[in-house]
């Protein structure tokens, strides 16, 4: 006989192994990102050194458990893709992002602190537990010092780096957006070092101060988990978050002028698109690569998944939700909004259990946003009017035959395919 008991040790001891094995790639790596760190240098420094520190006492701590581990390799994990994503920058855009660097290095101590008394630790190093906040302070001012010394010795130098149109005019709207929109987390000296690099940069550049539509979302706000968790045929879905919310952010790579133009109108629809049923839309980024959208993220999954896990609920629940999802669909239609490719999988579950509508009229995020459907597969959320004619512009009454085709897969159980098409008049042609 098996011994159960002693396998699952050996699986958590194999699983132990090689969390600790990522902990140590991730703590020898982190020391050079922390190099290229620029201004932000000592503050990111000093966060390590809590976290050596941290790391030592957790293993000579006798019951130190999986729990602890996680815990401890995902503050590192965080870490190490804060300084991936926001090292070796040029001055400026160092300028726009330092913010957004020095909370998330706060928000680590304070993650550090709690995995500490969670486990009963104090931290003996030379930033005590709890005594970081002082040095965090002195961190962030001397940061800026230095940013702004680079930015006044500088002068033509720092403008130059920005070596193309593109470049120049995605900083000029970053410091806008930076000064507009955060005004309040800067004091006067560095409200004044904004509006002095913008003038900077406008004169060396020739441009105009660009417009920050209110859907924008810079890059620098928004970190991403660095595996997709699924496809599209538009760039990969990623889990991320955003002011500390979990999100789903939406890659795409617009390759001509009008993908462009697609991207900021479908950016717009979406921002107007505000209804309980319907997934909320924190808006998008139109610079860099790729360009993405971000939206809440739906813990529950999609409509399918979600009946399949609580199918011991019965129809009911079911039709509860095609019901919450029929309101989203009606108030995106009184607003001039066809959705064009409905299925169930296009209806995510909240936390809370609310459907909602996702991908709505959005030609990058047509094609199913989840693992790709085998081809020819949407065809039968299809109406027919669309499938007989290639040309046929999509309707709300061709929204609502597609919708139909979700209460037959929701209130079924079953996939839109085999014995349940062949009862549609349409569907040997």
């Amino acid at each position: 006989m098996f011994d159960l008991a002693g396998c699952d040790k050996e699986i958590l001891a194999i699983l132990q192994n090689h969390l600790q094995e990522h902990i140590e790639h991730l703590m020898n790596s982190i020391p050079e990102l922390c190099g290229s760190m620029m201004e932000l240098r000592q503050m990111s420094e000093h966060l390590l050194i809590r976290l050596q520190a941290a790391r030592i006492q957790l293993q000579q701590t006798k019951d130190t458990t999986q729990a602890s581990s996680m815990g401890f390799y995902s503050i590192i994990k965080t870490f190490h893709s804060l300084l991936l994503q926001h090292s070796k920058k040029l001055a400026l855009e160092r300028l726009v992002s330092a913010r957004i660097v020095a909370d998330g290095v706060r928000q680590l101590h304070s993650n550090l602190d709690a995995l500490l008394d969670q486990h009963g630790l104090e931290l003996h190093s030379p930033l005590q537990h709890r005594d970081w906040q002082g040095q965090w302070d002195k961190d962030e001012g001397d940061a800026y010092k230095h940013i702004v010394a680079i930015l006044e010795k500088d002068v033509e130098g720092v403008p130059r780096e920005l070596n193309s149109t593109t470049r120049q005019e995605n900083v000029l709207k970053l410091l806008r957006y930076e000064s507009e929109e955060h005004g309040n987390y800067y004091d006067t000296t560095m409200m004044n070092i904004f509006k002095s690099a913008q003038l900077k940069l406008v004169r060396f550049s020739g441009l105009a101060v660009p417009e920050v539509p209110n859907w924008f979302l810079p890059e620098y706000e928004v970190q991403r988990h660095p595996t997709p968790f699924a496809h599209g045929s538009f760039g990969n879905v990623f889990k991320g978050t955003w002011l500390g919310s979990q999100v789903v952010v939406k890659c795409v790579d617009p390759k001509t002028e009008e993908d462009k133009r697609t991207f900021r109108r479908e950016a717009r629809i979406w921002q107007r698109a505000r209804h309980r049923h319907v997934i909320t839309f924190f808006g998008a980024c139109d610079q860099g690569s790729p360009w993405f959208f971000v939206c809440e993220e739906a813990a529950n999954g999609n409509l399918k998944n979600y009946l399949y896990h609580q199918k011991n609920k019965g129809r009911s629940l079911a039709w509860r939700k095609l019901y919450e999802a029929a309101l989203g669909l009606h108030f995106l239609h009184q607003r001039q909004i066809i959705h064009c490719d409905l299925k169930c999988n296009q209806i995510l579950v909240s936390a809370e259990g609310v459907a909602m509508l996702t991908d709505f009229g959005l030609s990058f995020m047509s094609v199913d946003s989840r693992p790709l459907t085998p081809p020819g597969g949407a065809v039968r959320w299809k109406a027919p009017e669309c499938l007989n004619n290639s040309n046929h512009v999509p309707t709300k009454e061709s929204d609502v035959y597609s919708f139909g085709m979700c209460v037959v897969e929701a209130v079924t159980g079953e996939s839109i395919r085999g014995e349940i098409v062949q009862i549609l008049p349409w569907s040997s042609k």
